[in-house]
C-alpha cells in the first residue's frame, strides 16, 4: 500500500502470498481492485513447501511451517491426491487475481498443471487441508531485505 499511495502502477507481482498456507494477499486485493491494478500471484506451491518432494533445504520458512506443509502433503497422498494439485487449484479460485505464475524446471510439472487446472477442486480435501494448516496460516518468512518484508 505504501507504493500505491505514492504513484500509479498497473500491475503487482506478489510472491508466496496467495497459497494454501498464506493468503495475506487477500487483505490488499480491495485496494488493488479500487485502483484498477492487475494482480499476478506467483508460486502457488510456496517455493516448494506444497509439493510431494518436500521443502528444499534452502527454504526460509520456519520449521513449524515446513512440518505442517509436509504433514499436509502426506495427508493428500493418503487420500489419493497431490498437494501441488490442490495448491494450484486453490490459487486459481480467486477472481480478483488475474494471473497465477508457476515456475518449474520439469516439463512433466507443466503437463500436470495444465491438466489439473481443468479438473474440479476437491472441496472436502481442501477443507481438511485448511484445518491442518490453520495453526501456521499466514505465517511469514523473510525474503530479501528485512525492511522490504
Amino acid at each position: 500500500s505504501y507504493i500505491l499511495e505514492r504513484t500509479s502502477i498497473d500491475t503487482v507481482l506478489s510472491y508466496n502470498h496467495y497459497s494454501l498456507n498464506d493468503t495475506t494477499l487477500v487483505r490488499l486485493l480491495p485496494l488493488l481492485k479500487s485502483k484498477e491494478v492487475g494482480v499476478i500471484s506467483a508460486s502457488p506451491v510456496s517455493q516448494g513447501l506444497l509439493t510431494n518432494q518436500g521443502t528444499p533445504a534452502w527454504h526460509p520458512a520456519p520449521e513449524k511451517v515446513k512440518q505442517a506443509c509436509a504433514q499436509t502433503a502426506e495427508y493428500c497422498r493418503s487420500h489419493g491426491s497431490n498437494i501441488s494439485k490442490l495448491a494450484l487449484q486453490f490459487s486459481l479460485m480467486n477472481p480478483d487475481i488475474a494471473t497465477t505464475l508457476v515456475g518449474t524446471a520439469n516439463p512433466q510439472n507443466l503437463e500436470d498443471d495444465a491438466r489439473w487446472i481443468e479438473e474440479p477442486i476437491d472441496r472436502d480435501l481442501l477443507a481438511q487441508v485448511q484445518r491442518i494448516l490453520q495453526d501456521i496460516q499466514d505465517q511469514p518468512w523473510v525474503l530479501g531485505r528485512p525492511e522490504n518484508n
